[in-house]
């Protein structure tokens, strides 16, 4: 797959990039509940390790116990204790049943999940580990993609509403980021460039932002006519990993010229 950087300087730069298999295939229609490939769908469903009766019973009253402390935390004006939520999504990969108890609201459930998935991007951003399912010690040993998966389901949030969650804020993560590389190049300051690109890598390895999903396309869309450097983020990228390379061309807004 050929992919067009325009500058704002006079002429284009062309750059070959390695297409998904995906796209080698064809571009399926998008399925609205699909859930993409990052998802873990064993975390939003009963596991078939046993927990013992009186496990579990202990592990739902901690669980309450949990999330009336972070409910009473937010009314308080306080952040969500990361410890808490992480807690939370062990107990749902240990017991592999409903933790007995949910956030009072939808709102409350969602305000949790989204600081647990900021943590998550966090992680990956600063991580130099290319594994998706590397363990991460400030998430008891989950992954992050484990972590964002079982503290959905302890939180009761569907999985495919915790997935429209994630890429929202993957999606900004993402966006600051594309930000932050342009204005380095601008300044002539291309480690710092490099730097940012280097995140949108991490980030993609992580949790790859489907090609097709709309909020990859709204951030290509609303930067495109702004990048003059994206032929050096580009660059930076198919140098560091060819394969993330096609996500981050949707990001500048160039994913579909072929």
């Amino acid at each position: 797959m050929q992919i067009f950087i325009e500058e704002r300087s006079p002429g284009s730069l062309l750059l070959d990039v390695p297409a998904p298999e995906s796209s080698k295939r064809g571009r399926a229609p998008a399925k609205p509940t699909a859930l993409p490939e990052w998802w873990l769908p064993e975390a939003s469903s009963a596991s078939p390790t046993f927990c013992p009766e009186s496990r579990l019973a202990a592990i739902q009253q901690q669980a309450r116990q949990l999330l009336a402390h972070l409910e009473q935390s937010k009314l308080r004006g306080q952040d969500y204790s990361l410890l808490d939520l992480v807690v939370l999504a062990l107990f749902s990969q240990e017991s592999g049943a409903d933790l007995g108890a949910q956030p009072s609201t939808q709102g409350a459930r969602e305000s949790m999940f989204r600081s647990g998935v900021h943590a998550a991007l966090q992680a990956c951003r600063e991580s130099d580990e290319t594994s998706a399912s590397q363990p991460v010690p400030a998430f008891g040993g989950l992954s992050a993609r484990q972590f964002v998966a079982h503290l959905s389901a302890a939180l009761g949030l569907s999985a495919e509403r915790a997935v429209v969650l994630t890429h929202q804020a993957l999606a900004a993560t993402l966006r600051a980021l594309v930000v932050d590389a342009e204005s380095a190049y601008r300044r002539g300051i291309p480690s710092e460039g490099r730097a940012a690109a280097k995140g949108l890598i991490r980030l993609l390895r992580a949790f790859p932002l489907p090609q097709d999903a709309p909020e990859a396309e709204l951030v290509g869309g609303s930067l495109r006519e702004d990048l003059a450097m994206g032929h050096a983020i580009m660059g930076a990228c198919l140098e560091m990993d060819p394969a993330v390379a096609p996500y981050v061309a949707v990001l500048l807004g160039e994913g579909g010229r072929a």
